[in-house]
């Protein structure tokens, strides 16, 4: 994979593009409970990059 893109936010997840050098795949990241309010955004993002270092760790693969 060569990066991530952003493709689409609603209240329940966040779509990626993940880009390789000769195709791409979109994959859907679903928040652990649906954003009823705009300030809980942040929150839910984070809670999802934690989750992703967590099983980071335990493949051993780098961050």
């Amino acid at each position: 994979m060569t990066r991530a893109v952003p493709l689409a936010m609603d209240r329940y997840g966040v779509t990626l593009r993940l880009e390789c050098p000769r195709a791409h795949e979109d994959v859907r990241l679903p928040f652990p409970r649906p954003v009823t309010e705009i300030d809980q955004v942040g929150p839910q993002i984070h809670a999802l990059l934690a989750a992703a270092r967590r099983v980071s760790h335990r493949n051993g693969l780098p961050v």
